[in-house]
């Protein structure tokens, strides 16, 4: 158990992969939607209250919980009937964000790249994959996660730098056309993404050294500018009105990109940042989710994994059409995945609290 340990910055570094997959391409759609072109005004109101409140609030709760394991803390403060439930909860939370991830992503290979294979063969493909480095622990997802990221933040700025000339950032003007309400809206979007650099709190107990403010501000500023780039430049080439109708804005930006006459359809390199991705944050979701129901370990994890893969496997082949997993995303997992991570937060928060009462009390 004490060998399935990672350094700060390797935690960083999965949350910016992990993240980026949900800010970069998956609320993207949404968040055009609901905002136009105010969104990416929502994105930064958004991100001061991520870095004035939502950071402050983790580092608070680190501190305070001495970096225990969330579920033995809440088992001692809350009790085991509660704090079963509680766990239980957000380990179904956990899971369904590996359900949602997974559907997005084999529904993106299958009307791009993949449309002649059974989705049963996509499905089945992740999940063994997803399974195998989710089992090797949460070293392991940092060591992948190490190895994969460099590659895709170079192809991040390449495809940024490359569509430049279609570029024309007049086009994020003028905001309020439509009034404050759209802006407000996007910023409960672009909330739910940036809310995820509280993930640092489910493996707290596995970091190496004490948790700082540096690197926690790190992935912060990150989720912010993921999500920034991948909107001002959807706004940018396409306007706000056709980059709202779009399925995957990011993707069709990948589209454009070319070298000369000879080299074209360069989008299969966006296979490469969306698989990275996808991986690293279900494999790091269903880590989670065992770690709260007290199963991380090597034993544990072998027998309850190949479970939680079929079940993953069977719940990604359910007809669900674009349109309604569309609505999915929209309607329950925007408002539901940010209530529900605050309230989370918030009851942390308050048993962080009491905890510095407590022992006040004691000395």
């Amino acid at each position: 158990m004490n060998s399935d340990t990672i350094t700060v910055p390797g935690a960083a570094m999965i949350l910016i992969t992990s993240g980026g997959i949900l800010n970069h391409v998956i609320i993207i759609p949404m968040l055009l939607r609901a905002a136009g072109r105010d969104a990416w005004l929502s994105v930064l109101l958004a991100g001061a209250v991520q870095l004035a409140v939502w950071i402050p609030l983790i580092l608070f709760i680190m501190k305070r919980s001495r970096q225990q394991r969330l579920g033995d803390w809440l088992r001692r403060r809350l009790g085991a009937g509660l704090s079963r439930f509680v766990t239980g909860l957000v380990a179904l939370y956990f899971l369904t964000l590996c359900w949602l991830t997974l559907r997005d992503v084999t529904g993106w290979a299958k009307v791009s790249y993949l449309p002649g294979t059974p989705k049963i063969v996509i499905t089945a493909a992740f999940a063994i994959v997803i399974a195998a480095l989710a089992g090797s622990g949460l070293r392991s997802i940092a060591i992948a996660n190490g190895i994969l990221l460099p590659i895709v933040i170079v192809l991040g700025v390449f495809v940024m730098s490359a569509n430049l000339p279609h570029k024309d950032y007049r086009l994020l003007f003028p905001l309020f056309e439509d009034g404050y309400w759209p802006m407000v809206r996007g910023m409960a979007c672009t909330g739910v993404g940036l809310s995820e650099v509280c993930w640092f709190l489910f493996f707290q107990h596995r970091l190496k050294s004490k948790a700082r403010g540096l690197p926690l501000l790190v992935v912060g500023v990150m989720l912010i500018k993921l999500t920034l780039s991948s909107l001002l430049g959807a706004i940018a080439i396409f306007g706000p009105e056709e980059s709202a109708r779009m399925r995957f804005p990011s993707y069709e930006q990948w589209r454009l990109v070319t070298f000369g006459h000879f080299f074209e359809h360069t989008d299969f390199l966006s296979i490469y940042q969306w698989l990275c991705g996808a991986f690293i944050r279900i494999s790091l979701g269903f880590y989670i989710a065992l770690d709260m129901l007290g199963l991380a370990g090597p034993k544990s994890r072998a027998g309850t994994l190949p479970l939680f893969a079929a079940l993953l496997a069977v719940t990604g082949l359910l007809p669900v059409s674009d349109t309604a997993f569309d609505d999915i995303l929209t309607n329950f997992y925007i408002p539901g995945g940010l209530i529900f991570i605050a309230s989370f937060c918030l009851l942390l928060f308050f048993l962080a609290l009491t905890e510095r009462q407590k022992a006040g009390g004691r000395a």
